[in-house]
């Protein structure tokens, strides 16, 4: 009797943990068609299988079923999000791991999929961002002092390294050649 309750157990578990990443999917991406009579019938073959091999099988099976409504488009949407914050607040301290559970994702799989798309790391392209934004002030007459608090660096010497990486000049040589 122990065996079947355990063999209950596992099927119960299964079923409730495949309810639960449906759920957490269909919020992510609303676009998912989720039809509740497939969807009841489906999660009801949990406890039709016979061996855990083919419970496990099923799993996989009924996963990759929804899985493929997640496209690269939804990914480069995603992406796209977050650029478009990035530009809109490039100012503010922008940190992966705070826009990750904005966004509901792992940092470090946010982390991949970001470089993965836009070629930068995180932190790579919010500096370019910064950079561009900066020469713009630059070019304006601002100050270097205050060209980088605007951007968000408070650090003078730091903004200095920054702008000479990702520019080739320092800022002071920057606004001298325009």
């Amino acid at each position: 009797v122990s065996a079947e309750l355990s063999e209950m157990t596992i099927r119960s578990r299964m079923s409730r943990l495949v309810a639960y990443v449906l759920n957490k999917l269909s919020i992510q991406y609303p676009k998912m068609a989720f039809n509740q009579n497939i969807l009841g019938e489906q999660m009801q073959r949990f406890y039709e299988h016979s061996t855990l091999p083919v419970l496990q099988r099923y799993t996989i099976q009924i996963l990759n079923l929804y899985a493929k409504d997640i496209t690269h488009d939804d990914m480069e949407q995603l992406i796209h999000k977050m650029t478009d914050l990035i530009h809109r607040n490039y100012y503010e301290n922008l940190k992966l791991e705070v826009l990750a559970d904005v966004f509901n994702y792992n940092s470090a799989y946010l982390g991949k999929l970001f470089k993965g798309i836009t070629g930068d790391s995180f932190n790579t392209y919010l500096d370019k961002v910064r950079m561009n934004k900066a020469k713009e002030k630059l070019d304006n007459g601002v100050k270097i002092h205050q060209a980088a608090k605007e951007v968000g660096i408070s650090d003078v010497d730091y903004f200095r390294e920054k702008f000479k990486k990702y520019e080739g000049i320092s800022p002071s040589v920057y606004r001298k050649s325009k």
